[in-house]
């Protein structure tokens, strides 16, 4: 490297000043006969994705942990004693007949609780509290967990009357499994069989408990529903609680951001209910529980099946619903859409709840898509999918460190390196380079280094187009959110997961159009999506268009396919494209018109036949990074009489790699300290966010070092406010990096950043890997503020270098 590589970022603390400072600084048992008994086997007649049911003659208890002491529990039935404590199964009742009595229903319940150190926190009514708890069928008695009504008009529904787990499972069973992480999970079977003033009914049902597929303290309530009739049935489903927290049953109710659930929250615990999640309810409302007539439909509008709820309401995070004062006995009812099952169809539907306890974290991951092409809401071949993968944080007084996202981008999608973009906590967002994305592994990999408080979210959004060999398939797509719980006791890094299922749509038409390169310079002989390349070489693009044999029209004639060369890649004028057909009596030749531009006419392909072009092209981009390349062909039109406008490739990739010049591709743009209140007293803040990556390249295979500079000294650099006022460093420095021995994953050691320069790993980099932000993301920087700092927002200049070390 030649000398010294300088790049400048702001950074700054803001400082909230109180007081003084104004500025910122009827009994009725339903006995099932042994002939009504289920017969179907558990493991094969649902898919809902657990292979290992086993019949349980009493409940178990599964837990997830939050902290050392605190879990989210779940079971069917009862789980506590008269002390108290929770109780780890046992409950027989869960294989009797459900009872009834006036608004209240018995046994096999679901239940969801805290366990905060073996003591038992309820999270919904228990009837006589602590002192009947031996009573088993105290647990949940007014809520009425999934309820069934038969009308789109249903109304003055009732726990007793429409509850599907006490009233109306013919032959109930219940089972316990394991997921695939292998945490437990429990369910009831049986057949809903109606033939009165209620309906007729002929259905088969489970009710699921399970952890969340994401890893986080969230536990999912599912139904599967099935019509095992021969004809349509129609219904709808509702799902709903009577609330209560720790005993009290008059909390308060919350809602969610975007109008996507609820939470309710006591001095010392905070649980939610989130219906943003696959299969979630559509509606949902907060209403005043009635112990005498309760309708879980009267806070609709209107008050039936078919009204709407809160859900319409503009409401942000932390607005309060219902309660705060005057002892209100708060409840919720969450519904879906009505549903028609034809026979042999399955419906599903999920309610989920999550807790927290002041100072943890609890990160709610989710995976979505828009199509930004098709607008009849369905995906087809050669649409482009824009994908937001976001972390909201929906704990208690806590703060989540968002430390790496990981993607592998699944076949039948090819993303856009180029579109990356990183929306922040505030709302505001940065582009992304393209250097996250590594093509030859099709692994998008983002390391954030971002705080995110309860209440707020951060999400990573980039644009994708669907392949011609997703036709007729579903593509799922898996992220990867990892991070910190800064209030955990561990400290340890977390693994959280969000699934996406793209379905597309089979055409009669049925292709496949794929570009690829390799380089000719380097010796390479197989064609690949993506080649590393320098200036000056010589590499070699392979397209090829091919009717699937089982398509059933063909493509016309009168087509041209089109191959334009982008900015860094040049052809030769003249220079031969060789064009093979299936049929070799169709083969020949074309050329370049300019040093960027070819087209060629295309005859008729049969199915079972392909045209295939190859040509090269010279690199003349000199700076480091990727340059895509696709074809198009237009018009097409089939055999079958469509007219399907122009298709394209995918996107074959050059990424160049200057090997004379290394340097900084982009460093931090905001080191975030935060906000702090007065205090006369010294401090030292721990940054809360690093806007910006820290990106390097260095290409040639010598040792070198990155450090980072700080001039307390130098009046264009030192950190002052609006004002001019200064930081006064204290006897130890003023600013401090977390210096890593050999590896960003180790604790690292405090040094003072100073004016010559401080590296931020103690020995050599050796390695040619560009992306360092492991290095300098959330907390691996301080500040020392001394207690005389005056109030306003603090900004500085801090100064990169790079430099080779002798091996």
């Amino acid at each position: 490297m030649k000398g010294k590589v300088q790049f400048k970022i702001l950074f700054f603390v803001l400082f909230i000043f109180s007081l003084i400072f104004v500025l910122l600084i009827s009994n009725e048992t339903i006995t099932i006969a042994d002939s009504q008994k289920i017969t179907w086997d558990p493991n094969t007649n649902f898919n809902d994705g657990i292979d290992n049911w086993k019949y349980s003659r009493v409940n178990y208890v599964g837990k997830l942990d939050i902290s050392k002491d605190l879990r989210l529990d779940y079971t069917f039935g009862l789980a506590q004693d008269t002390n108290g404590k929770v109780i780890y199964g046992g409950d027989d009742t869960v294989i009797r007949d459900s009872t009834r009595n006036n608004q209240s229903t018995y046994y096999s319940k679901i239940n969801t609780f805290l366990d905060d150190n073996d003591k038992y926190v309820s999270a919904l009514f228990q009837q006589g509290w602590k002192s009947q708890m031996t009573q088993l069928e105290s647990t949940s008695p007014s809520s009425g967990d999934f309820m069934l009504v038969p009308d789109r008009t249903s109304s003055a529904v009732s726990t007793p009357d429409y509850s599907i787990l006490t009233n109306f499972l013919s032959g109930k069973k219940h089972y316990q499994g394991t997921d695939a992480n292998g945490k437990p999970t429990y369910k009831f079977a049986g057949d809903f069989i109606r033939n009165n003033n209620f309906g007729h009914y002929d259905l088969r049902m489970e009710v699921v408990l399970r952890p969340s597929p994401s890893n986080a303290a969230i536990v999912q309530r599912e139904l599967y529903v099935k019509n095992v009739s021969g004809s349509t049935q129609s219904f709808g489903i509702l799902y709903g609680e009577d609330t209560q927290l720790n005993g009290n049953d008059a909390v308060p109710i919350y809602a969610l951001e975007k109008n996507n659930g609820i939470y309710i929250q006591s001095s010392q615990y905070k649980l939610l209910f989130d219906r943003s999640l696959p299969d979630g309810p559509s509606n949902y409302v907060v209403s005043q529980y009635n112990s005498a007539s309760m309708d879980w439909t009267k806070g609709f509008s209107p008050a039936n099946f078919s009204g709407t709820g809160t859900e319409t309401k503009n409401l942000k995070y932390g607005d309060l619903i219902l309660g705060g004062s005057g002892g209100i006995d708060t409840s919720y009812t969450m519904k879906w859409p009505y549903t028609t099952l034809k026979p042999g169809e399955t419906a599903h539907y999920v309610s989920s709840v999550g807790v927290s306890q002041p100072k943890y974290a609890v990160p709610k991951v989710t995976k979505t898509y828009t199509n930004k092409t098709s607008t009849d809401g369905k995906n087809h071949i050669g649409d482009k999918l824009n994908f937001d993968l976001k972390i909201m944080n929906v704990g208690y007084n806590s703060n989540w460190s968002f430390t790496k996202l990981v993607d592998q981008i699944p076949d039948g999608l090819q993303i856009d390196p180029n579109s990356l973009v990183l929306k922040n906590t505030d709302g505001t967002t940065s582009k992304l380079p393209s250097e996250n994305y590594d093509a030859t592994t099709k692994t998008l990999t983002i390391p954030p280094a971002l705080t995110v408080p309860d209440g707020k979210s951060a999400s990573i959004q980039f644009d994708t187009t669907i392949l011609s060999n997703a036709g007729g398939t579903t593509i799922h797509n898996l992220g990867i959110f990892s991070g910190i719980d800064a209030g955990s006791d561990d400290a340890e890094e977390r693994s959280y997961t969000a699934t996406a299922d793209i379905p597309v749509e089979k055409t009669a038409f049925d292709y496949v159009f794929t570009k690829q390169v390799r380089n000719v310079t380097n010796g390479e002989t197989t064609y690949k999506d993506s080649t590393n390349a320098k200036p000056g070489d010589t590499i070699k693009f392979k397209t090829q268009f091919t009717v699937n044999p089982a398509s059933a029209n063909s493509l016309n004639e009168n087509s041209f396919i089109y191959e334009v060369l982008p900015k860094g890649l040049v052809g030769e004028i003249g220079s031969a494209v060789k064009t093979e057909y299936t049929n070799p009596a169709l083969n020949g030749q074309t050329s370049f018109t300019d040093t960027q531009n070819m087209s060629a006419w295309i005859q008729k392909i049969d199915p079972g036949n392909s045209i295939t072009m190859e040509f090269p092209a010279t690199v003349t981009k000199t700076a480091s990074g990727s340059i895509s390349n696709t074809a198009k062909i237009t018009p097409v039109t089939t055999s079958g009489g469509a007219n399907l406008g122009t298709l394209h490739t995918n996107i074959a990739n050059v990424v160049v790699q200057d090997t004379n010049i290394s340097g900084f591709v982009q460093t931090p743009s905001l080191i975030d300290f935060g906000k702090i209140n007065y205090s006369p007293e010294n401090r030292l803040l721990t940054n809360i966010s690093t806007i910006g990556q820290l990106l390097i390249n260095h290409s040639a295979p010598t040792n070198y070092q990155v450090s980072v500079a700080y001039d307390n000294d130098d009046d264009n650099t030192k950190i002052k406010n609006e004002t001019g006022d200064t930081l006064p460093p204290s006897s130890d420095g003023l600013m401090f990096i977390k210096q890593r021995e050999s590896d960003p994953t180790v604790p690292g050691t405090w040094k003072p950043i100073t004016s010559s320069g401080t590296p931020i790993q103690s020995t050599f980099f050796n390695a040619t890997s560009p992306n360092l932000t492991n290095y300098v993301g959330v907390g691996d920087w301080k500040l020392a503020v001394n207690s005389q700092a005056k109030p306003g927002k603090y900004t500085g200049t801090l100064t990169w270098a790079m430099e080779d070390v002798p091996n």
